[in-house]
C-alpha cells in the first residue's frame, strides 16, 4: 500500500510527519512526505490514502488538490480548532491500524466552482470546498443582486454574502448565523453578512441551481474563496457559482454528522480554555 503524508509548514507538523512516516514504514507501507505549500510544484504519485497534518487551511488545499486523483484523505489536527480534521496526534497509532484494516467509510464532500465575469469577459475560475464570499472591503454596506437559474432572485444590502457547501455550512456561514447543513444533502446555503434589513435570512437551495452574485455598488469589495481573498471586485462584476460534480473524499472513522461535529469541537475548545 502507498500513502502520502502532507504537512503544513511548521516545526511541530514536520516532526509529527516524520514520526508518522516511521509508523507507516514499519507497517509495510510506501510513503511520500510532501510539504503542503509544495503540492502544486511536486509530482504527486497515486496513493491509497493521504494523511494531512495541519489546520483547516491545509485540509482544504490538500482536498482540492487530491480531488481529481480520487485519493481519500484523513486530517490530523495540528492547528487551533481543526474542524475538518478527524483525529488528534495522540490518536494516530490506533487510527492507522483501523485504516489499514479498512475499518472506515468514505465521505464525499461537494466542491463548487466560482467564475468571475468582468466587462463581459471571464477573468478567472476557482474551486471551493467550503465557501465563496463577496464582502465589502470598507466600513460601508454594499449592494448585491442575487440571481438564481439565470433569473433575478432578490437584491441584498449589507456587508456581504456567503455561498456555502454543506462542509462550509459549519464555517463562516455558521458564524454569520446560517444553518448547519447535513453532509448527505445536496444543497447550498446563501447566508447574509450583517444585512441592512434584518428580515433577510439564510436561504437553502438545491446544489443543482446556478447561482450568481452581481455587485451593484461603487464601494470596494472582494471575492474570497475558502477564506482567502482572490481578487478585488468592481461595480457590475458577476460571480457565477456552480456545482459541477467534483467531490473530495474524506476518510470517516466515526459515524458523526455535522451537528455532532460542532458540539464535539465546542467541547474541545472549552476544555483547552479551562
Amino acid at each position: 500500500m502507498k500513502a502520502l503524508v502532507i504537512y503544513k509548514n511548521d516545526t511541530a507538523a514536520y516532526t509529527l510527519a516524520c514520526e508518522l512516516n516511521n509508523m507507516l514504514i514499519v507497517r509495510g507501507l510506501t510513503v511520500k512526505l510532501i510539504k503542503s505549500r509544495a503540492l502544486t510544484e511536486v509530482t504527486c504519485p497515486q496513493a491509497d490514502f493521504a494523511f494531512v497534518l495541519g489546520g483547516d487551511g491545509t485540509m482544504i488545499s490538500s482536498a482540492l488538490f487530491l480531488a481529481d486523483r480520487v485519493i481519500p484523505i484523513i486530517g490530523i489536527n495540528c492547528g487551533t480548532v481543526g474542524f475538518l480534521s478527524s483525529i488528534e496526534p495522540d490518536e494516530l497509532p490506533i487510527c492507522i491500524d483501523r485504516i489499514l484494516c479498512k475499518h472506515y467509510s468514505i465521505q464525499k464532500r461537494m466542491i463548487i466552482s466560482a467564475s468571475l465575469t468582468s466587462n463581459s469577459e471571464t477573468i478567472n475560475q476557482w474551486n471551493a470546498l467550503n465557501d465563496v464570499v463577496v464582502k465589502t472591503c470598507v466600513a460601508h454596506p454594499i449592494s448585491i443582486t442575487i440571481r438564481l437559474n439565470e433569473e433575478n432572485y432578490t437584491s441584498f444590502r449589507g456587508d456581504g454574502l456567503i455561498c456555502a457547501t454543506p462542509s462550509g455550512s459549519t464555517a463562516y456561514s455558521y458564524s454569520a448565523g446560517g444553518p448547519i447543513i447535513d453532509l448527505a444533502l445536496s444543497a447550498l446555503v446563501i447566508t447574509p453578512i450583517c444585512p441592512h434589513m434584518a428580515n433577510f435570512r439564510s436561504v437553502v437551495v438545491s446544489s443543482e441551481a446556478e447561482l450568481g452574485f452581481r455587485l451593484d455598488t461603487d464601494y470596494e469589495a472582494g471575492l474570497y474563496i475558502d477564506g482567502k481573498k482572490k481578487i478585488s471586485l468592481q461595480k457590475d462584476d458577476y460571480i457565477s457559482i456552480k456545482n459541477e460534480g467534483k467531490e473530495a473524499c474524506f476518510i470517516k472513522l466515526t459515524p458523526t454528522n455535522n451537528a455532532e461535529r460542532v458540539i464535539y469541537k465546542r467541547k474541545q475548545i472549552t476544555n483547552k480554555l479551562a
